[in-house]
């Protein structure tokens, strides 16, 4: 009878002890997760239950070639949320090729509600000599609201690289001034490119003063349906004075489908908010 209870201790012992996690059962999760197969959530849901272990294995993959699998890596950071990731990611979004990894990478260091972060970028923006990365470290001092980028920003409308201006144009979502709108609306004269108008009229939205509100009324009447949809949402989302009849009238006349659809959710809005 004694020997059966040491035995059932021993083995109760040996269940509760936490299993020993190992760099290879780790890069071993990892081919898993970057198969993006069956087994990819389950391998997902172990790392983070290994997430001391995997922090550094997963930094090591920050540098893999192929862009997918530093997009994992940088994903599964920002699900497991460790202060030592802080730096190497603060180096994706500066110097990564790869837009979707920049981006992503933000989104990771805001789980980390680290205060320090907006000041690595400032400094990243003041000694750096290489202007994409102090393009990509104003992007990041932007995601996180600092104003003090906003001259910067603003300047970003007028880049060549119509990647680089669509971030200019979504950044400033988040922070803008004074000056902000004027900068759009004649953006969206001189823009050859239907996404960044698209952008521009999205980004209109967000900023809700006098000239972006009679900007959305008088895009109502634009030539492309993609922007007339989007200056009827924004017309009811912020309330813009006299926009319910002007969506009407729109409606009287509008012959595209999703324009429509919107102009009709627009009004709806107006009817049930009041």
């Amino acid at each position: 009878l004694l020997a059966c209870v040491i035995y059932g201790l021993s083995t109760v012992g040996a269940v509760a002890a936490p299993a020993v996690v190992t760099d290879e059962r780790v890069e071993s999760l990892w081919d898993q997760l970057v198969a993006h197969d069956s087994d990819s959530k389950r391998a997902s849901e172990e790392l983070q239950q290994h997430d001391s272990h995997a922090v550094p294995v997963l930094l090591n993959h920050l540098e893999d070639s192929y862009w997918k699998d530093r997009w994992d890596a940088v994903n599964m950071l920002g699900i497991i949320s460790d202060d030592r990731a802080t730096d190497p990611l603060i180096e994706r979004v500066l110097t990564d090729p790869n837009p979707h990894v920049r981006w992503r990478s933000l989104w990771a260091l805001s789980t980390l509600d680290n205060p320090i972060i907006p000041g690595k970028f400032w400094t990243a923006l003041e000694n750096r000599t290489d202007k994409t990365v102090k393009w990509n470290a104003v992007v990041g001092l932007a995601f996180f609201a600092e104003t003090r980028c906003l001259p910067y920003l603003e300047q970003g409308l007028d880049r060549n690289d119509s990647w680089e201006r669509w971030e200019a144009i979504y950044s400033l979502r988040r922070i803008h001034g004074e000056k902000t709108s004027s900068l759009l609306v004649s953006m969206l004269e001189t823009e050859l490119e239907e996404r960044m108008r698209r952008e521009v009229v999205m980004t209109l939205i967000h900023i809700d003063d006098a000239l972006a509100d009679a900007t959305l009324a008088d895009l109502l009447d634009d030539a492309s349906p993609e922007i007339r949809w989007r200056a009827a949402v924004g017309l009811s989302r912020n309330r813009v004075d006299g926009a319910q009849n002007l969506l009407e009238r729109r409606l009287a006349v509008e012959t595209e489908e999703r324009v429509l659809e919107e102009i009709q959710k627009a009004l709806d809005r107006y009817k049930n908010e009041g």
